[in-house]
């Protein structure tokens, strides 16, 4: 039976019993899911510590359980990986950072290009879509999700040893050797109307390699959705 995981501002470690608060929480336990004492889930920090424990008690905002183990989440792929997408319309946005989280990229950074259009992002409901996209699938990490940046700012200020791709509808088809061996990844997609080629030449001085993942032209959301899942991927030999 699959155990139901929350993410929150636990201790975990040490204490025997917790105590849980979050009036969220708490109605998702005792009017959705319908738990009571004696069922089981799981509380995890956010930073890959977890604890299985039993509800004991029902209070008046709060119930309280007891720890019956704590152990690591499963563990994270051993490569940093950061999607910088341009930033979409709310709603696609909002899918990108979903997908994203469940397939275990480590870094979202929303940058702004020449073509972008929409600029207003409400990080308090991204945030709060990454860690149930992170309970629902089973990570004990939220992944981190920064301020927008220009795309020319966040090309010259990327980490040296970052292997680094732009789709690009023109580059040349995707190739697992970009990606093997490294231990710290980002791709970049752009916005619907694409890229300029004043970001392009950008991104070649930079040494950054173009590449396309199909022969055909996706919609922003769903390129971001396949580059995350390129980046989680092991390319080891």
């Amino acid at each position: 039976m699959k155990l139901h995981r929350f993410i929150g501002d636990w201790t975990l470690g040490e204490e025997m019993a917790i105590r849980v608060a979050e009036a969220e929480v708490i109605s998702q336990v005792k009017n959705v899911l319908r738990l009571g004492r004696g069922d089981q889930l799981i509380l995890a920090d956010g930073g890959g510590q977890e604890a299985l424990v039993t509800i004991t008690d029902f209070g008046r905002g709060y119930f309280d359980t007891r720890v019956e183990e704590y152990r690591w989440a499963k563990a994270e792929g051993e490569a940093e990986t950061t999607l910088y997408c341009a930033v979409l319309k709310k709603e696609n946005f909002e899918l990108v950072v979903q997908k994203a989280t469940e397939l275990g990229v480590k870094k979202i950074v929303p940058i702004i290009t020449e073509r972008t259009v929409k600029l207003g992002l409400r990080f308090d409901r991204l945030a709060k879509i990454a860690r149930e996209a992170s309970e629902q699938s089973g990570r004990g990490v939220v992944p981190t999700i920064s301020e927008p940046v220009e795309f020319s700012s966040a090309v010259a200020n990327l980490s040296v040893g970052t292997k680094t791709v732009i789709l690009e509808e023109n580059g040349q088809e995707f190739s697992a050797s970009i990606f093997s061996e490294a231990k710290s990844r980002a791709i970049f997609v752009g916005p619907e109307g694409g890229w300029t080629e004043a970001e392009i030449d950008q991104a070649k001085a930079k040494g950054l390699s173009l590449a396309k993942v199909c022969n055909f032209t996706l919609r922003a959301e769903t390129a971001a959705i396949v580059a995350s899942f390129l980046l989680g991927q092991s390319y080891e030999n």
